[in-house]
């Protein structure tokens, strides 16, 4: 579940991406939390920057920079199949975004 949330420290709206359920074992969260500040140190155009990452009431959640406009589907859903010189422009930049995540050794397990 993401919310828009309002992070003072920042002065800006960021993005809130918070597991939908708590998490019991310490492990999972310990890997989440060192992911967390692993992407912290991501610095890409194609990809959000992360603000921080924390624990409330077992749920986890990092805090991001507030992507707007809509996601693709919203786009494909409005207005159709993407011509094809922009459906490239798309696949280079999700590419390069991919690319410095995995340099940094994180794997995105939920793109849109």
């Amino acid at each position: 579940m993401v919310y828009r949330a309002y992070d003072p420290q920042l002065g800006r709206e960021v993005a809130l991406k918070a597991l939908l359920q708590a998490v019991e074992d310490e492990e999972e969260r310990a890997r989440f939390l060192n992911e967390g500040r692993t992407a912290k140190g991501v610095e890409h155009p194609n990809v959000l920057a992360v603000h921080g990452m924390g624990l409330v009431e077992g749920r986890l959640f990092l805090a991001m920079d507030l992507a707007e406009g809509g996601s693709l589907a919203d786009r494909l859903r409005e207005h159709g199949a993407l011509p094809a010189r922009e459906a490239a422009g798309v696949i280079a930049q999700v590419a390069r975004g991919l690319g410095a995540l995995h340099a940094a050794r994180i794997l995105h397990r939920d793109l849109k």
